[in-house]
């Protein structure tokens, strides 16, 4: 689904799909949803066990889309099987007693130390380059920038790497928390919303899967449905039509403007 053509008025949204490697179901929807010209930005899990799910034919769709590094330092699921990179010895403030990730931000105690948390990060960032991604951008998994210290060494860390920094600071969102079940929409609905973000530059986060065991157990079933609604919606007729016909800009991390 190609853009419309830009005018001066046009309003620019940047979809991101996040969570590549996460599950089979979320590989496979996010694919799809390329194909179909929906999806512009791809979140990438170097830390997912399913990473090697559909990898070649995002590769192979590399000209179409921008791949971030959907860098993770938590794991909200042990279904999931999030593993980090790094040897755990040399980054013990990430993992808890077990030595496993800890599921979410807020119960990391003690805060982990920034220097083990962006050797992390920076190893991520080096496994998706040896697979044969390139990333152009990196946002959080579960929004752990916001923990004690992090937010400007990642900040730089960005910068060093000419990657854009896809933080809420910079980048707010389209959907907030009160609607944030935007796929329950209807898809003219949810393109009248694009078209008309809180801010400009607004970012439009999705985490389209397809039904699969794994999400199931992972999510639970309330929000595998919401994530199986999301990848319909990504390669609904309807909704690629409505994309279409509206003065709105689909845009690329790294292709509208500099970092």
């Amino acid at each position: 689904m190609p853009n419309a053509p830009s005018t001066p008025n046009s309003t620019h949204v940047y979809l991101r799909a996040d969570d590549f490697g996460a599950t089979p179901g979320t590989n496979e929807a996010i694919v799809d949803a390329v194909a179909c010209g929906t999806i512009r930005n791809v979140g990438v899990l170097a830390v997912g066990e399913y990473l090697d799910h559909c990898l070649e034919a995002l590769i192979e769709a590399s000209d179409r889309v921008s791949i971030g590094l959907h860098a993770a330092i938590h794991c909200e699921s042990p279904v999931l099987g999030f593993t980090p990179v790094r040897d755990p010895r040399r980054i013990r403030s990430l993992l808890d007693e077990n030595g496993q990730m800890f599921p979410a931000p807020v119960k990391m105690e003690p805060k982990p130390d920034p220097g083990e948390l962006l050797a992390e990060v920076a190893a991520q960032l080096d496994y998706l380059q040896s697979r044969g991604l390139r990333p152009v951008y990196l946002d959080t998994h579960m929004g752990f920038e916001w923990l004690p210290g992090v937010f400007e060494p990642l900040r730089r860390f960005c910068f060093e790497k000419s990657l854009w920094f896809v933080n809420h600071d910079d980048f707010p969102k389209l959907f907030g928390p009160k609607d944030a079940d935007w796929s329950r929409m209807p898809p003219d609905s949810l393109v009248q919303r694009a078209a008309s973000p809180p801010e400009a530059g607004a970012v439009w986060i999705s985490h389209p899967a397809y039904p699969d065991a794994v999400s199931e157990k992972a999510y639970g079933s309330e929000a595998a449905e919401r994530r199986g609604r999301e990848a319909r919606l990504m390669i609904d007729p309807t909704l690629c039509d409505s994309l279409r016909a509206a003065d709105l800009v689909l845009d690329r991390f790294a292709v509208s403007r500099t970092r």
